[in-house]
């Protein structure tokens, strides 16, 4: 059988296939977990570089 051909299993809602294997992925994050890791990322911006000073103590970056 073909693996770029492999059916995917109707209950699963979200999937990937990967090097022609399916993988189930899970879920997408709520809206409630967003809101909380965007607040976050703000606090800890603004602790590893404060607003008004020149001397930043680290960075930030985010994940896609």
């Amino acid at each position: 059988m073909n693996m770029e051909r492999q059916p995917v299993p109707e209950e699963l809602e979200r999937w990937e296939r990967i090097d022609g294997v399916i993988y189930e992925m899970s879920p997408a994050p709520s809206t409630a977990h967003q809101m909380v890791v965007s607040r976050l990322s703000l606090e800890l911006n603004e602790f590893l570089q404060p607003a008004g000073r020149t001397n930043a103590q680290g960075q930030l970056l985010a994940s896609q």
